[in-house]
C-alpha cells in the first residue's frame, strides 16, 4: 500500500485537500488484496487474476499535475494503481501465464515512471519554496531575536493603569472630535500635563505593530521546526516514487529470461519427442510433437517428486496447462491440478494410493 511509501503525516493538509478525477487506486487496492491473496492461497489464480484484471484501467490515465496539490493527490492514485499491476502480474505469474505477468510488469514500470516524473516535477518547486522560507526565517529569528524578546517582556498594564489608561483615550478622543472650544481647550491641558503619564502608560502594552512583529516572529520559528520536516516529506514522496520505478526492471528481465530460457528447453525436448505417424491424422507433426511432449511432463512422476512444495507443484501445473490450452490436454491438467488442489496423489495407481501431504 502507498502508506509504506508516501510520508504524509508531515505534509501540510492544503498539499493534500484537492481532489482529483482519479479514481482512488491506493484505496481500492487496499479492498481488493485480500479477496485476491485469499484465492492464491486456495491455489485458485485463474480466478484471482479474473479479479486483479477488474482493477486495471483499460489504458494508463494522464498524470494530473495543475498544481501541487493535485500532483500529491495523483501520486498516492498511481502508485496504487502501479501494485495493482504488481498483483496482476503475481496472479498472473501463478496462474502459468508468464506472458501477462510480464505485460503487466511492463505497464507497472509504465505507470510508475510517469508517477516519478510528475512528481518530481511537482514537489521540487515546493521543496524550493520551502528551502528559501527556512533561509529566510533563519536570518529574521537571528538578526531580531533579541528585540523580539524585549518586545514579548514588556509588562502590560495592570486593571487599575488600564482604567486610567482609557481615561487619556477618552480625553484624546474628545480633543480630536468635539466642536466646543471650551471642552477642547480642557482636555489639551489634561493631556498636556499627564503626557508623560500618558507615555508611561502607553509604554508598558504591547502595540499593534509590536504584536505583528511577535506573531511573524513566531510564524519563523515554526517555519525552522517543521520546515526541514516537510521538506523531509516531500523529498520522500518523489524518492519512493522512484523507488517503485526501479523496481520494475528486475522483474521485467527477470520474467523475460525464465520465458526464453523456457522456450529453448520447450523447443529442445519438443524436437526429441518421437510420436507415431498417422496419415489420417489432420493434425501436423510438430503440433502432435508438442502436445506429446507436455502431455509426457505431465504423466512423469519426478514432475512431482523434485516438487515436495504444494505451490510449486501448482506453479509447474498451471504453466503446463497455459501452454496446452485449447487441447484435449488442457482436461487432464485440470484433473491433476483438482487432485493436487485436495492433496492428493498427482497421478494415483489405477488401485488408487493413499494421499500424499
Amino acid at each position: 500500500m502507498r502508506a509504506s511509501y508516501l510520508t504524509l503525516a508531515l505534509v501540510p493538509a492544503a498539499l493534500v485537500a484537492q481532489a482529483t478525477a482519479l479514481p482512488d487506486y491506493t484505496g481500492i487496492l487496499k479492498t481488493a488484496t485480500p479477496g485476491v491473496e485469499d484465492l492464491l492461497k486456495e491455489f485458485r489464480p485463474l480466478e484471482a487474476l479474473g479479479k486483479a484484471e477488474a482493477l486495471m484501467p483499460a489504458t494508463l490515465p494522464a498524470f494530473e499535475k495543475s498544481d501541487a496539490k493535485t500532483s500529491l493527490k495523483t501520486s498516492i492514485a498511481f502508485s496504487g494503481l502501479t501494485r495493482i499491476y504488481f498483483l496482476g502480474a503475481k496472479a498472473a505469474a501463478q496462474a502459468g501465464d508468464w506472458e501477462k505477468a510480464q505485460d503487466f510488469c511492463t505497464k507497472a514500470q509504465a505507470c510508475a515512471k510517469l508517477n516519478y516524473e510528475g512528481t518530481r516535477e511537482a514537489l521540487t518547486p515546493v521543496i524550493a519554496s520551502w528551502n528559501a522560507a527556512i533561509d529566510k526565517a533563519d536570518s529574521f529569528v537571528k538578526e531580531n531575536g533579541e528585540r523580539i524578546k524585549a518586545l514579548e517582556a514588556k509588562p502590560g498594564r495592570t486593571d487599575q493603569e488600564e482604567v486610567e489608561y482609557q481615561k487619556f483615550v477618552a480625553q484624546d478622543k474628545v480633543y480630536n472630535t468635539t466642536t466646543n472650544k471650551s471642552e477642547k481647550n480642557d482636555a489639551a491641558k489634561f493631556l498636556t500635563a499627564n503626557l508623560p503619564r500618558f507615555r508611561e502608560l502607553e509604554a508598558k502594552a504591547k502595540s499593534s505593530q509590536d504584536l505583528a512583529q511577535i506573531q511573524g516572529f513566531k510564524v519563523a520559528q515554526d517555519n525552522l521546526t517543521q520546515g526541514p520536516k516537510t521538506v523531509k516529506a516531500l523529498q520522500e514522496n518523489i524518492e519512493v516514487t522512484k523507488a517503485e520505478y526501479d523496481s520494475c526492471a528486475p522483474k521485467i528481465e527477470a520474467t523475460t529470461k525464465n520465458i526464453s530460457q523456457e522456450a529453448e528447453e520447450i523447443a529442445k525436448g519438443v524436437k526429441a519427442t518421437k510420436v507415431k505417424a498417422d496419415k489420417k491424422s489432420s493434425i501436423p507433426k510438430d503440433q502432435l510433437q508438442r502436445v506429446t511432449y507436455f502431455e509426457n511432463l505431465l504423466n512423469t512422476p519426478a514432475n512431482y517428486t523434485s516438487r515436495p512444495a504444494k505451490l510449486e507443484r501448482m506453479n509447474f501445473l498451471f504453466r503446463l496447462r497455459h501452454h496446452v490450452a485449447g487441447t484435449p490436454v488442457e482436461a487432464k491438467v485440470d484433473e491433476v491440478i483438482s487432485r493436487v488442489r485436495a492433496d492428493q496423489d498427482p497421478l494415483p495407481s489405477k488401485k488408487g494410493g493413499k494421499a500424499k501431504k
